[in-house]
């Protein structure tokens, strides 16, 4: 894929919001194209933002050391991700409740923990018809 922002994290881009947008959206449209099976993040925040964005694409996303972990014969489920695809901070609390618990964690705290760092952390909305061109 020939992409001007290839090469940079995404987050690089975080006081240039437009550009950021376009850059992530422009991306996945690169790869669809390509018709890739997987997108590779190689930064954990750029990885947090692209794995919302899955359902939205015809292929997978994962963190680069996911792909060198499977190439060995060693594969990990990306807790992280399968909550952030929830996109609902009452069915990511149903599902770690007990986790939760375990550790005393205050669930308003939780909750909005959930609802602020997991769910709003969106440089680009999750549906790919409001993504720019």
């Amino acid at each position: 894929m020939d992409h001007p922002g290839v090469g940079y994290r995404m987050t690089s881009l975080n006081s240039l919001k437009d550009v950021q947008q376009r850059h992530i959206a422009g991306t996945c449209r690169q790869a669809e194209a390509a018709s890739v099976p997987a997108l590779a993040g190689i930064f954990h925040a750029d990885h947090r933002e692209l794995i919302a964005h899955q359902n939205q694409w015809p292929f997978r996303i994962v963190n680069y050391m996911d792909l060198i972990g499977e190439s060995v014969g060693l594969t990990r489920h990306d807790r992280f991700k399968e909550l952030k695809l929830m996109q609902a901070a009452d069915a990511i609390m149903a599902e770690t409740r007990d986790l939760a618990e375990a550790y005393g964690l205050d669930p308003d705290e939780v909750r909005g923990v959930i609802a602020n760092d997991m769910l709003a952390d969106q440089h680009l909305p999750i549906d790919r018809t409001r993504h720019p061109n």
